[in-house]
């Protein structure tokens, strides 16, 4: 099972991505690393051969996803399920 976690290294994302990867998942995160902090964080969870950073969530390739949304985003997504935290 895949799932998409937009603004993955954010501090709540981060250890959802982290949670998600210990249970056997695919992450593919969504996130700009414009930060030391972010970079340090991609440095810590990219090295897992089940994570994947990506630029966007395409709806067409993945169509029975789940994602979850730290935070705000401007994207139009249509998944099987959608978590969003605010």
């Amino acid at each position: 099972m895949t799932i998409f976690i937009y603004n993955c290294f954010n501090w709540v994302g981060y250890h959802y991505v982290n949670y998600f990867l210990d249970k056997g998942m695919v992450v593919k995160g969504v996130d700009k690393i414009d930060s030391d902090k972010k970079e340090n964080l991609y440095m810590l969870v990219g090295r897992n051969s089940a994570f994947e950073l990506v630029e966007s969530y395409e709806e067409k390739k993945n169509k029975n996803s789940r994602v979850l949304i730290i935070g705000e985003t401007n994207d139009d997504i249509k998944a099987e399920r959608i978590i969003q935290i605010k």
